[in-house]
């Protein structure tokens, strides 16, 4: 693996109040999953740098015990600055949610690849250019392999037998396992998902499982919202795919 450095620099806050004290501290495990977790509070003009792919790092909850607004998948949401440190949450043309800006732990993160010289660099580049890439089939083969010698795959099993969705599954459960978010709570797992999973445990489950709100539009309590700007007039505002991608 290409070592990496990855930085996440603070953007919020003020200089009289530079720290963001509504949860979201960086949380990282410099001894690996199994031994303690460390956290710094996030801190206006402050980055923090690491080498995020081989360091299990993370965000604790920020602004714990919010519950976020409906949004439904496909639809356009978004947040829009409407001035006066004013955020409107959008779905579609419905206003769902406010905040103000100092309600945000702000972040900007980059990433970059560190090589030992200038050769290896342009080594590197060439793969890129000429796309001298492992065949996904090879990749596959040696994953299959490793599962299968973990004892974590049968003899006859595969991604073609399996599906690529199983697949990843697999791949998840085995090879990214993170710490536990609370190791110390009573049920330290998110067990509100499994109502995703068994629509039937949705109703079982819901007294305790808070996480959205009820969608309320709130389009005639507030300024209505600037308009969005779109020069191109995009029809498929909520994605990044181009025009047509997808369609028959």
């Amino acid at each position: 693996m290409i070592p990496q450095a990855q930085g996440v620099a603070y953007l919020h806050g003020t200089k009289e109040n530079p720290y963001f004290t509504n949860g979201g501290r960086y949380v990282f495990y410099p001894n690996g999953p199994g031994a303690s977790a460390q956290s710094l509070p996030p801190k206006r003009g402050q980055a923090i740098m690491m080498d995020g792919g081989r360091m299990i790092h993370g965000v604790e909850r920020t602004g714990p015990g919010y519950h976020s607004a409906h949004m439904i998948k496909g639809h356009f949401n978004r947040i829009e600055y409407q001035g006066n440190n004013t955020w409107y949450v959008m779905a579609n043309d419905d206003l769902v949610d406010t905040f103000k800006t100092d309600e945000f732990r702000i972040t900007f993160v980059w990433r970059s690849l560190c090589f030992r010289s200038e050769e290896e660099k342009i080594k590197f580049d060439k793969h890129i250019e000429e796309k001298e890439f492992i065949p996904h089939e090879e990749i596959f083969e040696k994953l299959e392999a490793d599962l299968r010698k973990r004892g974590k795959l049968g003899e006859n099993k595969g991604i073609k037998t399996m599906g690529p969705k199983a697949f990843a599954k697999l791949l998840q459960h085995v090879y990214m396992q993170y710490p536990l978010d609370v190791p110390d709570a009573w049920f330290p797992f998110n067990y509100c998902a499994l109502g995703f999973v068994n629509p039937w445990l949705k109703t079982l489950l819901s007294p305790f499982c808070l996480d959205l709100k009820e969608k309320v539009r709130l389009n005639d309590k507030f300024p209505p919202a600037k308009k969005f700007c779109d020069p191109l007039n995009r029809t498929r505002r909520h994605t990044n795919c181009p025009e047509g991608y997808g369609e028959e």
